[in-house]
C-alpha cells in the first residue's frame, strides 16, 4: 500500500473509531445530564456543591496530569513504536513497558494519595477551620484515592487506544455518572437528613466507580492478550523514553490544571461564603466581588459548554492521535499535515454550529437541566450568563486540542509548555481586570476563552513551521462554509425560539414547557444546518458520514 493510500486508510480507521467513541460518549453526556439535574435539585447551587466541586478538583488534577493528560499522552506514542515492530521480541518488549508503567504509577500516586491524606488530617486535627472548610478537607479525604483508580483506567485505556480499541475507555464515564445519580437520588435520602451530610453518599459513590471503571478496562486488556505483571522496572528502554516525554508534559498540563484551579479559587476567595465582606492582603483592601456559589457556577457552566466538546471533539482527538503517532514514527509529515487538516475541519463542523446554537437557546437550556428544588431561577440566569463567555471559545479549546497532540506525537512537547505557561501569565492578571470591571464570574469565563484562542493561534503558527503546507487554504474554505450554513442555522432557531417562548411562554413551567423550549429549536437547528452543508458541499460532512470511514 503505498503513502496516500496509507494515509486514507488511517483517516478511515480514525474516523470510525471517532464516531464510536462519540456514540458512547453521547450516553455518558446524557447521563452526566441526568446527573447534574438531580445534584442541582438536592444540593442547590450553593456552598455544599462548591465544597463538592472544590475537593474533586484534587483527583481530577492527578487523573489529567498523570492519566489521560501527561502519561497517556507520552506512552501513546512510544507503545506504537514496539507495537509497529514485527519480532515477537518488540512486541514483548512492549508488554513489559505497559506492565512497568502500570506498577511505577500505582506506587508513585499511592505514596502521594498516603502523603496528602495526611496532610489533611493534620488539618483537621488542628482545629481553626471554618464549617465550609471542614467539609472541603473531608470530602477531599474520602474521593482523594479515585485519583489512584481513574489513573489506572486511563492508562488502559490509552493501552487499548494503541491496539485499536476506543470503547472500554469511552463506556468507563458512564460507569461514574451511574454511581453518583444512584447515590444521589436514591442512597443519599435514605442515609442522611440534611444535605451537607448526602454529600458524603456523593463522595463514596465516586469511589465505587473508580474500582467498577478499572474492572472493566481491566478485564477488556485480558480479553485482547494484554497481561501485565508487577515489575518495578525503571530501567526498562521505554520507561525512560516515557518519563523524558512526559516531564515537560506534566509541566505544562501542570500550568494550564493549576490555572483553571487558580481560577476556581479566585472565585471561592471572592465570594460572600467565606465569611467576610472584605479581604485584607498585605495592607490592601480586596472587597467581596462576587456572590455566593460562584465556584459551583464556574463548575456548572463548564458542564454545560463541555457537553458538544467532550462529545465530539475530545472524541477526535483521542481516535486521531495513534495516527499522529504512526505518520510520526514514519516520518510521514505530510499525511500527518493532511490528517491534523482533516480533524479540525470536523471538529470546526460541530464547534461552530454548536457555539452559535449554545449561545442562542442559553437560558432555555440552562432552565431545562438545573433549575427545581434547590437551585433557583436566579441561578438559571447566572449560569447561563457565564456559560456563553465560555461557549465563544469552542473552536479555539476543539482545535487545540489536536494541534497540541500533534506535537505530542512528533515529540516535540517543549514548545506546547511553553506556550501553557505564557497562558497562565496572561490568564491570571487578565482574571482580576475582567472579574473587576464586569463584577461577577463571567469575567474569568471571558479570560479562560480569550487564552484559548491566543494558544491555538500560537500553537497552529509553530506547527506549520514544521510540517510545512497544512492545507490552510482549504481549511479556510471549509470554514467559511461551515459559518454561512450556521448563518442559516441561526435564522431557523431564531424563529422557532420566539415561537416556542410564546407558545408555552418564558417561565418554569411543566417538563413539556422546559423540553420543548429546548429540543424544538435543536432538531430544527440541528437540521437546518444539515441540510446547508450539504448544500455547501461540506466535505467534512461526507467524510463524517461515509460508511467506508
Amino acid at each position: 500500500m503505498d503513502a496516500p493510500q496509507q494515509t486514507a486508510s488511517r483517516h478511515g480507521r480514525f474516523i470510525s473509531a471517532a464516531r464510536v467513541f462519540a456514540g458512547l460518549t453521547l450516553v455518558s453526556r446524557l447521563l452526566g445530564l441526568v446527573r447534574d439535574k438531580v445534584c442541582a435539585l438536592i444540593f442547590g447551587n450553593g456552598e455544599i456543591w462548591s465544597a463538592y466541586t472544590i475537593a474533586f478538583m484534587i483527583p481530577n488534577l492527578f487523573r489529567r496530569l498523570f492519566g489521560e493528560g501527561a502519561l497517556s499522552s507520552a506512552l501513546v506514542p512510544v507503545l506504537t513504536d514496539y507495537e509497529t515492530g514485527d519480532a515477537p521480541e518488540v512486541r514483548e518488549a512492549g508488554r513489559r513497558l505497559v506492565s512497568a508503567v502500570v506498577t511505577l504509577l500505582t506506587m508513585l500516586l499511592a505514596a502521594i494519595t498516603l502523603g496528602v491524606e495526611a496532610i489533611l488530617l493534620t488539618a483537621w486535627t488542628a482545629g481553626g477551620l471554618s464549617p465550609h472548610n471542614v467539609l472541603v478537607v473531608t470530602l477531599t479525604a474520602v474521593m482523594l484515592p479515585y485519583m489512584i483508580l481513574i489513573c489506572l483506567v486511563a492508562v488502559g485505556s490509552a493501552v487499548l487506544n494503541v491496539r485499536g480499541r476506543f470503547a472500554e475507555g469511552a463506556a468507563a464515564p458512564i460507569v461514574l455518572n451511574v454511581c453518583i445519580i444512584v447515590a444521589a437520588a436514591w442512597m443519599a435520602p435514605r442515609l442522611a437528613d440534611s444535605p451537607s451530610r448526602q454529600i458524603f453518599t456523593v463522595a463514596w459513590a465516586v469511589l465505587v466507580a473508580g474500582v467498577l471503571q478499572l474492572l472493566l478496562i481491566w478485564r477488556a486488556m485480558r480479553v485482547r492478550g494484554i497481561r501485565l505483571s508487577f515489575l518495578a522496572d525503571w530501567h526498562h528502554p521505554g520507561v525512560r523514553k516515557v518519563a523524558l516525554l512526559m516531564a515537560p508534559m506534566v509541566a505544562g498540563l501542570a500550568v494550564v490544571q493549576l490555572n483553571t484551579l487558580a481560577d476556581r479559587l479566585i472565585a471561592w476567595i471572592l465570594t460572600e461564603r467565606v465569611g467576610h465582606t472584605a479581604w485584607h492582603v498585605l495592607g490592601v483592601t480586596i472587597p467581596r466581588m462576587l456572590d455566593e456559589g460562584a465556584v459551583a457556577t464556574l463548575e456548572r457552566a463548564t458542564r454545560l459548554y463541555e457537553f458538544p466538546l467532550g462529545l465530539f471533539a475530545v472524541a477526535v482527538a483521542t481516535a486521531i492521535f495513534p495516527a499522529f503517532s504512526r505518520h510520526a514514527a514514519e516520518n510521514d509529515l505530510p499525511g500527518l499535515a493532511d490528517t491534523l487538516r482533516r480533524g479540525i475541519e470536523i471538529k470546526l463542523l460541530v464547534a461552530i454550529p454548536a457555539t452559535v446554537g449554545l449561545v442562542m437557546i442559553r437560558r432555555e437550556l440552562t432552565q431545562l437541566i438545573f433549575e427545581g428544588g434547590r437551585f433557583r431561577a436566579a441561578d438559571t440566569r447566572r449560569v447561563a450568563w457565564v456559560m456563553s463567555f465560555y461557549v465563544l471559545g469552542l473552536a479555539a479549546f476543539s482545535v487545540q486540542q489536536l494541534l497540541t497532540r500533534a506535537f505530542y506525537a512528533l515529540k516535540r512537547v517543549r514548545l506546547p509548555v511553553r506556550v501553557a505557561a505564557w497562558m497562565v501569565a496572561l490568564n491570571l492578571p487578565l482574571n482580576l481586570v475582567l472579574v473587576l470591571s464586569m463584577r461577577d464570574e463571567a469575567g474569568l469565563a471571558l479570560s479562560t476563552t480569550i487564552c484559548a484562542f491566543i494558544q491555538a493561534v500560537w500553537l497552529a503558527v509553530a506547527l506549520r513551521r514544521l510540517l510545512g503546507r497544512m492545507g490552510g487554504r482549504r481549511m479556510l474554505d471549509a470554514t467559511l462554509r461551515i459559518c454561512a450554513a450556521s448563518a442559516v442555522m441561526a435564522s431557523a432557531v431564531w424563529l422557532v425560539r420566539d415561537w416556542a417562548v410564546g407558545y408555552w411562554g418564558s417561565g418554569l413551567g411543566g417538563w413539556d414547557a422546559r423540553s420543548g423550549r429546548v429540543l424544538i429549536p435543536v432538531v430544527v437547528g440541528g437540521a437546518v444546518f444539515y441540510l446547508a452543508a450539504r448544500a455547501l458541499r461540506i466535505q467534512a460532512l461526507r467524510e463524517l458520514l461515509s460508511r467506508e470511514a
